[in-house]
């Protein structure tokens, strides 16, 4: 599902069934509001299903030499084609709306994948996956309670991962 390929195959059902569900029913199709829902759900399902990680390939790619960035580039190749492909699409059929909320899915899943490998190349499974449910959940907050200090959580989640994961590159452990 990494790539490319998927992620257009992926782009072009989701919009293809957005198309269709207003094609088929207008008298029967959800309002504006409910076709907004239906688009963040649809592209929630699409992006998570386009970015699955093997902990152990995460290991051993590290233990290989690849940097951080190489490992990201590589498992986001999937994510990428979909949201080239999605986002124009969306704007297309149902407005620039529909493809605001296809960018910020995006992003989050971009997110959520990054951190998932920035924790694997340090931790085991178990505990790299409640690392990032810790995480994730600390995001959620922030962006609830002060939305204002994102962008000063997000590097400040990832750098000291991306340190301390740098420093295991290339060691055999």
């Amino acid at each position: 599902m990494r790539r490319p390929i998927a992620g257009i195959a992926t782009a072009t059902l989701l919009i293809l069934a957005l198309a269709l569900l207003l094609t088929l029913a207008p008298a029967r199709a959800p309002g504006t509001s409910g076709m907004m829902a239906v688009v963040g759900c649809g592209a929630v399902l699409c992006t998570l299903m386009l970015t699955g990680v093997d902990d152990a390939t995460i290991r051993f790619m590290t233990a290989a030499g690849y940097g951080s960035a190489q490992i990201i580039a590589r498992h986001a190749r999937g994510l990428a084609s979909f949201f080239v492909v999605a986002m124009p699409g969306c704007w297309v059929v149902l407005g620039p709306v529909a493809a605001a909320i296809v960018t910020a899915v995006g992003v989050a899943v971009l997110f959520l994948l990054t951190l998932r490998i920035l924790a694997y190349r340090l931790h085991p499974r178990r505990f790299a996956d409640v690392l990032v449910s810790i995480l994730a959940g600390i995001l959620g907050l922030v962006a609830y309670a002060l939305p204002v200090a994102l962008p000063v959580i997000v590097p400040a989640m990832l750098w000291p991962l991306h340190r301390r994961g740098r420093a295991r590159t290339w060691l055999l452990a």
